[in-house]
């Protein structure tokens, strides 16, 4: 393929990826947040026990040969017909397969999940079962942010309640005192700490940071689940800004 062909955001993804210019991160969210999926309706039924089709079913050759426990999932149309071109046989398909719901739980049979097979090896993906926690990880990132965009729909205020029970937080401390990084100017908040759903969120902001202060600066996991305990050892902040520079949502929330 060449770089003028039409990808679809996976393929883009991919082709980024395989050449150096994204990182893993980057390639788990796309993947884990795809709503779009296309699946052999075969291994939809025997890894996850569902027959059913969000999309219209799609066919691609009269009968489904598939790789002993290896999952195969398509990113369009156009990567399913050139696995069917390849002699690949995907045959019946599922459509319109979230992301969230093939990766937050796989199969103890399943040994790979292989994205995009009979495609350009750059347009490709192939997850093995020693990373299967890292996508299950990132489903759980997903379904949380896909959480805090319902409750904004519902309404511009946020609770501090949408926090609790997600436990993927991540902070940047000061290592001279551990002192949480805040910022100082952000519209309604005087100290606002900077917390980040996903490791892709965190990347994004220390980018921002010059490259003299970022050594002074270390990472920290965080689980909300008092807001008075978050209090007592931030006294000093008066607010959360989730994600200020994304690629996970922008939120805002006050103590």
């Amino acid at each position: 393929m060449g770089p003028t062909d039409k990808l679809d955001p996976v393929e883009q993804m991919l082709r980024a990826a395989n050449q150096k210019q994204s990182t893993v991160h980057q390639v788990f969210r796309r993947l884990v947040s795809y709503p779009d999926w296309i699946v052999p309706a075969l291994l939809m039924n025997e890894y996850y026990g569902r027959e059913d089709s969000p999309g219209p079913i799609a066919i691609f050759g009269t009968e489904g040969r598939y790789r002993e426990k290896v999952l195969w999932l398509f990113s369009g149309f156009g990567a399913a017909s050139r696995a069917e071109s390849a002699g690949g046989q995907p045959g019946v398909c599922a459509t319109g397969i979230r992301g969230t719901d093939l990766f937050a739980k796989f199969n103890p049979s399943l040994k790979a999940v292989f994205v995009n097979p009979g495609s350009p090896l750059e347009l490709t993906w192939c997850i093995e079962r020693d990373h299967f926690n890292i996508a299950t990880a990132w489903a759980e990132v997903i379904t949380f942010e896909q959480s805090i965009l319902e409750a904004r729909s519902r309404g511009p205020a946020l609770s501090l309640e949408v926090l609790q029970g997600y436990k993927g937080f991540l902070c940047l401390l000061h290592a001279a005192n551990n002192g949480v990084v805040t910022l100082t100017s952000h519209p309604g908040l005087r100290n606002a700490a900077v917390v980040f759903t996903a490791p892709d969120c965190l990347d994004a902001f220390l980018a921002r940071v010059s490259p003299e202060q970022r050594p002074g600066l270390r990472t920290e996991s965080i689980y909300f689940t008092d807001w008075e305990l978050l209090r007592t050892e931030w006294p000093d902040i008066d607010g959360v800004v989730l994600n200020p520079v994304g690629p996970g949502p922008v939120a805002v929330f006050g103590l």
